[in-house]
């Protein structure tokens, strides 16, 4: 099955800068699409999913097997020979020459002309090709152009979140943030080092190079004070005693606690809680 709606005819409303062309989905079967295709304009499809595991697709000579599900770019004057397959769906929407230089100039689009980007489905870009499939039904609705135009350029959005994010991931700096969130979100645990470079599958020599790039001391400086600035908060908005913050936040006793608490503060638990009750009273 194969549907397109032509949107270069119809009236806009508003002065959007990325009018879309044409728009449709596909749900084809082994044989529908086999052949070779040659493009005049930009096509963005969105590859849901299929039967088979990868689609192949042969560009310029070259054979490519991409995962589901994934993007394909199909720009102006490539030539695309897809191979036949099982049941596919897609959805997918086109742009003049000039818009799609636009679009690039302004990062929305990729700029080293990628062809193909792999990516997991999110709950926003999911929402985006919901809410595209549904508007596709409502061809003859008022401002419908308008809203698709708006739509797909929000998918373009979502594809650049996820191809910069896909991108930073894999970045020392990003990767010591997600530590960094890690360590904040489990202070009641006792953590080592070990345990924080277990947990993201890196060696501790490794986590301590790593961290040098994007925060100041080691991670275990980072865990103390981060306990500590949780602590100094407990001590002034509860009544909770400070043994059991202590004990709370995985300082050994009370010493200990009070220890690490003076050299980070200039001031005992203690007389920081009593400072703290004055000023409130």
């Amino acid at each position: 099955m194969f549907s397109f709606i032509d949107f270069s005819k119809l009236k806009r409303l508003i002065d959007f800068p990325y009018p879309v062309i044409q728009s449709g989905w596909t749900s084809l079967y082994t044989g529908d699409n086999d052949g070779l295709a040659a493009f005049q304009t930009l096509e963005v499809c969105i590859r849901l999913g299929g039967e088979d595991k990868y689609s192949e697709d042969t560009i310029d000579g070259k054979t490519y097997y991409t995962p589901f599900p994934h993007v394909i770019y199909k720009w102006p004057g490539m030539k695309l020979n897809t191979s036949k397959f099982k049941k596919r769906e897609s959805i997918y929407f086109t742009y003049s020459r000039t818009i799609t230089e636009e679009l690039k100039a302004n990062r929305l689009l990729p700029t080293d002309n990628t062809i193909f980007q792999p990516f997991e489905m999110n709950g926003e870009i999911e929402a985006k090709i919901l809410e595209l499939r549904k508007l596709l039904t409502r061809s003859q609705d008022f401002s419908i152009a308008d809203r698709v135009d708006l739509c797909c350029c929000g998918i373009l959005e979502e594809l650049k979140f996820l191809r910069t994010w896909k991108q930073d991931d894999l970045h020392p700096a990003s990767q010591m943030n997600k530590i960094a969130s890690f360590i904040e979100t489990n202070l009641c645990k006792p953590l080592s080092v070990r345990d924080i470079a277990r947990q993201f599958d890196l060696s501790e020599r490794t986590l301590y190079r790593y961290w040098q790039t994007a925060y100041p001391g080691t991670p275990s400086d980072y865990l103390r004070k981060c306990r500590l600035e949780r602590a100094k908060e407990m001590l002034e908005k509860s009544v909770i005693p400070i043994r059991s913050i202590a004990s709370m936040f995985c300082f050994c006793d009370d010493n200990s606690f009070s220890t690490a608490f003076k050299k980070e503060f200039g001031i005992t638990p203690r007389q920081y809680r009593k400072q703290q009750q004055k000023k409130s009273g």
